[in-house]
């Protein structure tokens, strides 16, 4: 029987979602462990994956799942942060999981002993160890590991005290590990030194040194020191282990001594060692000499010094190494070169020390000048300069020597210092000037510079008759600077409101008072600068009434503007022309008085003068009550 066409579709949908379904139950299931996870290496290094270290597997249709995980194995390469990828297969599907992971070096502290024990000697004190030099890690990737104890190494630590330490070990990963450890200071009895000295030598030459080295056969405990004996005797300053001196006679003893050492005992030296002395051994030679600074053909003489002088002695003179009969305690020589070397050899045959049976003496390094003179000329850096300016000159030498000295003169008299440069200041036409050389060899006489004569060349002079110079807004005036001397050029600065800034008498017409600044250069090329304030001022306000009643209300005739003109005059008329009033600079307005007498009301009439380029102005005023 056939179904319609209809259900048999839902028929087949019905089967496939019941087989789709079936087919997710059957498909493993993979369950990551508790965050973070954390993979510790092994101390070979490596560690390899196991399942149960990252995650679980479940699945329906069996107990044993296909199980793959990548990367099975992790390195000292792989410290830090990675991700391990699980996969699970069964009959029915394929699971797969990516987890994250941590990997972290493994490593353990060696010699972890909880306990720790310390001696304490007699009156001494003693102090916590520094643990990092005895406890170590076992670092599976021998990676640099930082050491830190909770109490500092040499920290106090008397006897009885119990201090925990805590002992702390961290990689440059981050991974740390660490224990407590118990410090305790235990009694323990003062292990009291033996001492025994040795010498380098026992039978000696005067002056010879000798090494003396103290051996301690048991350990000293703390805070000791040595002190070195001659004849029961302290030796300043020989508290070392070592011992040297070259100061020891025949038949002295010499011994050693250990002091403190945990105990109030001073424990000597098990040995004392006897000294034998040579007293027929030459010590030393030293010779000196009657002038090292000579000149060639000088006699020059070498003594050798009385403390070297003994019987039974030999004596021999050598000039650079080489023999010369002369076999007294004295040498003289006037053939000596210079940088010749002179010494002298001192033998005593009978002596039985054969360490200093011959002595050679210091050795002098023979100065013989050279002849040749000194030169020195002189040359002006400029070869004239303008009045006023320093004249300047250098000198040039030869055969100087090292440390030189020079004199310059000005017409015969000394000036300036110790120096190949010399700046004449103020100079005069016609100074002569020289430069005097002396040389620092011996056997030199000064030298003289040839003469220069100074040149100097007048400076142009520049004069302005009328500074400042008064304008008003608007108008333009010539400056007329009175120049004196041979000029060929002109410069106005600033050029803004000339006409010409290169005219020895431009025209002048500026927007504000402005200060001009006239540079002149003479033929010799010698500068002056001179400047001119033009100043510019706005018109005046001159009023043609006023009131002098005394109400304190335009009781004068002030005009604005006129204290710009500097040296302005005003003159006031009567109607008869008579003059009544006469003031310059107008520096105390009219008041409408004559002789302190009040003058009528009526018209009068003014002059005003501001400066002489400018034509004066002439008007009236009224006189009110």
């Amino acid at each position: 029987m056939l179904l319609p066409l209809h259900l048999t579709a839902k028929v087949i949908s019905t089967i496939l979602l019941c087989l789709l379904i079936n087919n997710l139950k059957a498909q493993p299931t993979i369950t990551a462990n508790a965050q973070p996870i954390t993979i510790t290496l092994g101390s070979d290094g490596s560690k390899t994956m196991v399942l149960a270290d990252i995650a679980t597997v479940t699945s329906d249709i069996t107990a044993k799942p296909m199980i793959s995980i990548s990367p099975t194995v992790f390195s000292c390469a792989d410290i830090g942060n990675q991700v391990v990828t699980v996969t699970a297969r069964d009959q029915n599907g394929t699971s797969t999981l990516q987890i994250p992971v941590k990997v972290n070096n493994g490593f353990t502290i060696i010699y972890s002993k909880d306990k720790f024990e310390v001696p304490v000697y007699g009156s001494c004190i003693s102090s916590v160890p520094d643990f990092s030099q005895i406890y170590k890690a076992d670092n599976s990737c021998n990676s640099n590991v930082f050491f830190t104890q909770s109490v500092y190494a040499g920290s106090y630590l008397g006897r009885g005290q119990i201090i925990n330490v805590t002992l702390t070990i961290k990689d440059k990963f981050g991974n740390v590990s660490s224990n407590v450890v118990q410090v305790t200071g235990v009694d323990a009895p003062v292990p009291l030194p033996s001492l025994t000295i040795t010498a380098s030598d026992t039978k000696i030459c005067n002056g010879q040194t000798v090494s003396f080295i103290a051996n301690i056969t048991r350990d000293p405990g703390f805070g000791f020191q040595l002190q070195w004996m001659i004849n029961d005797s302290p030796v300043s300053n020989a508290k070392l282990t070592t011992f040297k001196s070259a100061n020891l006679q025949d038949g002295d003893r010499v011994s050693c001594t250990i002091i403190g050492a945990c105990s109030d005992e001073v424990i000597p030296s098990q040995n004392t060692i006897t000294m034998q002395v040579d007293p027929t051994a030459v010590k030393t030679a030293t010779i000196s000499d009657s002038n090292n600074d000579s000149c060639l053909g000088q006699n020059i003489s070498f003594t050798l010094n009385n403390s070297s002088i003994s019987p039974n002695q030999q004596y021999q003179w050598r000039v650079n190494d080489v023999a010369i009969s002369e076999q007294e305690t004295t040498f003289s020589s006037n053939s000596l070169h210079n940088g010749d070397k002179v010494t002298c050899v001192v033998t005593n045959s009978q002596s039985l020390c054969v360490a200093n049976r011959e002595v050679v003496s210091n050795e002098i390094l023979v100065r013989i000048h050279s002849a040749v003179p000194p030169t020195i000329s002189i040359t002006p850096i400029d070869p004239s300069t303008c009045e006023g300016e320093p004249f300047k000159f250098v000198a040039t030498v030869n055969n100087q020597g090292s440390n030189p000295l020079y004199q310059w003169q000005v017409n015969g008299q000394n000036q300036g210092g110790n120096s190949l440069f010399f700046s004449l200041n103020n100079p005069q036409n016609g100074d002569v000037v020289i430069c005097v050389l002396k040389s620092s060899e011996n056997c030199l006489t000064p030298a003289k510079s040839q003469n220069s004569t100074v040149k100097t060349n007048p400076l142009p002079n520049v004069i302005f008759n009328q500074n400042p110079v008064i304008i008003k807004d608007g108008e333009s005036v010539q400056l007329h600077p009175l120049i004196l001397g041979s000029v060929i050029k002109y410069e106005w600065n600033p050029s803004i409101g000339l006409t010409n800034s290169n005219s020895p008498e431009p025209f002048a017409s500026p927007l504000k008072t402005t200060i001009y600044t006239l540079d002149v250069i003479s033929e010799f090329g010698c500068q002056v600068s001179k400047s001119i304030t033009v100043t510019v001022v706005n018109d005046l306000k001159i009023p043609n009434t006023f009131t002098p009643n005394g109400d304190g209300i335009n009781d004068t005739w002030t005009i604005d503007g006129l204290t710009n003109y500097s040296n302005c005059s005003v003159e006031i008329f009567n109607r008869y022309g008579q003059k009544i009033y006469f003031s310059t600079n107008y520096l105390k307005p009219w008041d409408g008085k004559l002789n302190n007498q009040t003058l009528p009301i009526g018209v009068y009439y003014y002059i005003i003068k501001l400066m002489k380029t400018s034509k004066p102005i002439a008007g009236y005023v009224t006189l009110l009550r």
